[in-house]
């Protein structure tokens, strides 16, 4: 049986209750999965991308519009796409 979920505290509540394994998307050593056991999966996965999505001709907030920005200054960026 495979779940999806829509947040991360959803699917460590799932795995709290012994459904089984979940995936997603934290620091190691985070406050939300603190009650389980961790792996990172960073050596099977390799690099991740991740996405900013908003509806176009939106104007964003300051805060996000900063956040994206500063993502988007990163060494780690691929900003060719």
């Amino acid at each position: 049986i495979a779940v999806e979920t829509d947040s991360s505290a959803i699917t460590i509540a799932c795995v709290r209750a012994g459904l089984g394994v979940g995936v997603i998307a934290s620091l190691p050593g985070g406050r939300i999965t603190s009650s389980v056991q961790i792996r990172s999966l960073a050596t099977d996965l390799g690099r991740v991308n991740v996405v900013a999505a908003f509806r176009r001709g939106r104007l964003l907030p300051d805060v996000l519009r900063r956040v994206i920005d500063l993502v988007m200054s990163s060494q780690l960026v691929d900003q060719t796409r």
